[in-house]
């Protein structure tokens, strides 16, 4: 069965938007015609969908239909790259997660059973018009007791429900093409699913949300031009988020940066992509959603960031490598660039390295020669990324969210400074980043572990000395060598000595056979002698064999 009968209703209900928007080719790439075909042409039959947008665009859009878990799937596959083909990536860069509100009563009811009181007794007043509304959650303006004045953001109800159902039935589809597609042979979709569930687990939770608020802000706190809101701790649980009202436009607002002088839209630009590096480099995550309608502009030429549902995390080795990347990718190096993409990638059966070099090479000079106003430095990534999966190799999943979150600060960036060069700002602030990280690798705590380490080498120093010198003089000493592979080798080995020891006793059954031909003694079998006849069909047999051995067995 292709799905469990308890998760069937939700199921047909995503049949029918696929069907509903024309996507019978991702059906039959997925292997699932065959089992859903008859229910994909009974819901075909009531389509409303425009025919007339691309496979892509219709793909978009039923996402967008589908709700919250469909939605993150799509982002989440847009940064599988060499999954799906540029024009599919370049629409679902244009998801978009808003829905029609829902009654306010409902929302009520979601409040009253988080705080155990009507929402009448947390808030002196509440709109009951939704400023903003997603798959999620929806937001209303509200004023606390003490006049403050905030935004409430409400998780719908039963949408925790329906991501585990949905990602229920992703596990079960996931499993089933793994089975029964060639599709499946080629990508590891239950892997692909339980990144989604670590993902969105994330966002279902709002006081995950209110934690990753917290870590923004005190990294950027340097930045004077830049804050987060603050989240009010005591009023925020798993369904609800209250943080304080930002006054101002977002970014995706026409003229919402008509009042900033050319110097504040230089440097608003600057400092935003500056704590961004800092995040990655320095600090070890970053904010994976800063698109422009995640940044406020406010009254005072401050940006105000929000939605902190996904933080990315990178280890010390990555932050390195990433940083070089940038730094060699700024300096016009393609040869270094494309042995960084090396160490990090995970090569392919047939990987064309030389080819790879090559072409990271070639367009890096590209990057290097463009007009200012053509420069994105996270198209540039993502382009690369590309580079990399159609010559071998596989870049982590960490590096293209990178890109695309790189994709989402030069759209804010442009925005705020058409003439903006991020090339310069990261060279600029690389000499920063170098000196923090050494001041982390050096800092009190790694110190006292690096001692720590030091003092137990320094005390069972003696000991394994006095016990090499014994064993070296009792002649007990061994060395042990686990060769990868170890079982295969011998295998092999065994398999030609064999062969060798076999064509041995066939070319002496041979010779022996034809000498006995000559001698005319023994008993006879059609005129030869019988002994010989025996030891030549023998000698046939197992030459036979050999050759069957050679052709047929080789090939396994």
């Amino acid at each position: 069965m292709l799905v469990k009968f308890r998760t069937m209703s939700r199921f047909k209900d995503i049949v029918a938007v696929l069907a509903e928007y024309g996507l019978d080719e991702i059906l039959e790439r997925l292997g699932l015609v065959p089992y859903i075909g008859r229910l994909a042409r009974n819901f075909r039959r009531r389509a409303r969908a425009p025919r007339a947008e691309s496979t892509a665009a219709r793909l978009r859009m039923a996402l967008e239909r589908l709700g919250p878990t469909f939605i993150k799937l799509g982002q989440m596959l847009s940064t599988q790259v060499g999954f799906l083909p540029p024009e599919y990536i370049h629409e679902i860069e244009r998801l978009q997660d808003k829905v029609a509100p829902i009654d306010y009563q409902l929302i009520a009811a979601v409040l009253e059973a988080e705080f155990g009181k009507p929402p009448t007794e947390i808030f002196r007043d509440i709109d009951e018009q939704a400023m903003a509304s997603a798959s999620m959650a929806q937001v209303h303006r509200a004023t606390l007791k003490d006049g403050t004045a905030v935004v409430v953001k409400v998780q719908r109800p039963n949408v925790e429900k329906l991501i585990n159902e949905d990602l229920e039935i992703l596990s079960d589809i996931a499993l089933f093409v793994g089975e029964h597609s060639k599709l499946g042979t080629k990508y590891d979709f239950l892997a692909m699913v339980d990144q989604l569930k670590r993902a969105i687990s994330d966002e279902v939770d709002f006081r995950l949300e209110a934690r990753n608020s917290a870590l923004v802000a005190a990294s950027i706190a340097e930045y004077d031009r830049l804050c987060v809101p603050p989240v009010h701790k005591e009023l925020t649980t798993k369904r609800v988020l209250v943080a304080d009202y930002v006054e101002g436009p977002t970014l995706t607002h026409a003229g919402a940066t008509g009042e900033l002088t050319d110097e504040e839209r230089k440097n608003l630009a600057r400092q935003l992509l500056e704590a961004y590096i800092k995040q990655v480099m320095i600090d070890g995550f970053f904010h994976c959603d800063p698109h422009p309608g995640n940044v406020i502009l406010m009254p005072d030429h401050r940006l105000a960031l929000i939605d902190f549902g996904q933080i990315a995390r990178l280890d010390g080795w990555m932050q390195d490598q990433f940083l070089q990347f940038l730094l060699n990718l700024a300096s016009n190096r393609g040869d270094r660039v494309a042995d960084i993409c090396m160490e990090i990638g995970m090569p392919k059966p047939g990987l064309r390295e030389a080819r790879l070099h090559h072409e990271v090479a070639a367009l890096v000079a590209r990057y290097h020669n463009v007009p200012l106003g053509d420069l994105h430095i996270g198209r540039s990534v993502m382009q690369l990324i590309q580079t990399c999966a159609n010559e071998g190799l596989q870049i982590p999943g960490e590096v293209a969210l990178l890109g695309k979150t790189m994709i989402n600060l030069d759209a804010v960036g442009r925005t705020l400074d058409p003439e903006f060069n991020p090339f310069d700002v990261i060279r600029n602030y690389a000499q920063h980043v170098v000196l923090a990280q050494i001041g982390q690798r050096f800092s009190k705590g790694s110190i006292y572990s690096t001692s720590i380490d030091f003092r137990r080498l320094l005390a069972d120093l003696p000991y394994q000395a006095r016990l090499f010198f014994s064993r070296l003089s009792t002649h007990r000493m061994r060395l042990d060598i686990h060769v990868q592979g170890q079982e295969q080798m011998t295998g092999a080995l065994r398999k030609i000595a064999n062969r060798i020891a076999l064509s041995l006793i066939v070319a002496a059954l041979i010779i022996g056979s034809s000498n006995l031909f000559t001698v005319n003694v023994g008993p006879k079998l059609w005129g030869f002698p019988i002994f010989a006849l025996v030891g030549f069909l023998a000698a046939v047999s197992l030459g036979i064999h050999l050759i069957l051995g050679m052709l047929f067995g080789d090939r396994r």
